[in-house]
């Protein structure tokens, strides 16, 4: 009687000890071949996003099991709860309706830059000239520098991805693109066109991991872990 007590007491004391370190699956983009945050190393996920996902899915009590692909892909499959979150992205309003940006501290920095065709010594000069710059939806470009496009009255456009604009600045459609270095470096990869970045950080931008609302729920739910979003 002593045993099969002391057995449904190591049985339910394991059972417990199990339920206190639940951890669910998520399935995370990155961003393919985006050195240094995202990259794969002999068939292994490797970067600065992939140490900091670990240690994030560590406290919140999620496994992640990464999927290397382009951007454009990584949200459209979350978008249709495919993938259950993205990391390393920029915080913009067209994402905000199915994306939840966690961690109380972005994954990184991101220097956002100003990159022409020809060389150029002085950035403010260059505003004067009145350039036609290109930039992409959704992309916040901070308040300062929005201010001082507007108060040198400069035509921004706006783009659904970076690969439009970097067609129409070959061909001199636009004298200038404004976005993070990382992204349009990632884009030049797959172009003959060199681009001359300026020497001057326009702005800097947080990237941060962001999940869809059905994983993000998920996570909340799973002991009643804290709430760590900065845009809902």
């Amino acid at each position: 009687m002593m045993i099969i007590f002391l057995a449904l007491a190591l049985m339910l004391f394991t059972n417990l000890a199990h339920a206190d370190d639940e951890y669910i699956e998520l399935k995370i983009g990155l961003i393919d071949n985006y050195q240094p945050f995202s990259y794969e190393e002999n068939g292994q996920p490797k970067g600065i996003y992939v140490e900091k996902i670990i240690s994030i899915g560590h406290h919140l009590h999620f496994q992640p099991k990464f999927v290397f692909l382009p951007l454009q892909q990584i949200l459209k499959k979350v978008k249709t709860d495919k993938l259950d979150g993205v990391a390393g992205v920029v915080y913009t309003e067209d994402r905000s309706p199915y994306l939840n940006y966690l961690t109380e501290k972005p994954l990184a920095k991101i220097n956002v830059s100003l990159y022409t065709k020809h060389m150029i010594s002085n950035v403010e000069g260059f505003f004067l000239s009145k350039p036609i710059i290109g930039a992409k939806i959704g992309f916040n470009l901070g308040s300062n520098l929005d201010n001082t496009l507007k108060k040198s009255k400069i035509e921004l456009y706006r783009f659904n991805n970076m690969d439009e604009a970097l067609e129409l600045l070959t061909n001199n459609r636009l004298q200038a693109i404004i976005h993070t270095e990382n992204e349009v470096d990632l884009s030049l990869k797959y172009s003959d066109l060199k681009l001359y970045k300026s020497d001057e950080i326009l702005s800097e931008e947080s990237t941060y991991l962001a999940l869809s609302k059905r994983a993000h729920k998920k996570i909340l739910e799973l002991k009643k872990a804290p709430d760590l979003s900065v845009h809902e």
